[in-house]
C-alpha cells in the first residue's frame, strides 16, 4: 500500500488471524496512512486490491443462507 498516495513506503502491513465465523476465517489488517484523511483512500485501495486477488484466486465469499417459518395461527373454526 506503500505505493498508493498516502500510504507510508517503509510501513510493511500485516494481517492477524483471530476467529472462524460460521463462514468464514476472519481477520485483521494493519495498514498505515501519513494523515488521519489518507486512511480512507488506503482502506478502499486495499479492498478494492483484496477483491481483485480472490477473484483471481477463485476465492468466493459465502454469504449465509437462512430458511425462516412462518406459521399461520389458526383461526376459531378453522380446520386447515
Amino acid at each position: 500500500m506503500g505505493q498508493r498516495g498516502g500510504g507510508v513506503p517503509e510501513f510493511q502491513p500485516f494481517i492477524r488471524y483471530h476467529t472462524f465465523g460460521d463462514f468464514s476465517i476472519n481477520f485483521s489488517v494493519s495498514i498505515r496512512a501519513k494523515e488521519f484523511t489518507n486512511q480512507y483512500l488506503i482502506k478502499h485501495e486495499f479492498i478494492k486490491r483484496l477483491h481483485k486477488r480472490y477473484n483471481e484466486e477463485g476465492i468466493v465469499i459465502p454469504f449465509p443462507i437462512r430458511t425462516v417459518y412462518l406459521s399461520k395461527k389458526k383461526k376459531k373454526g378453522e380446520n386447515q
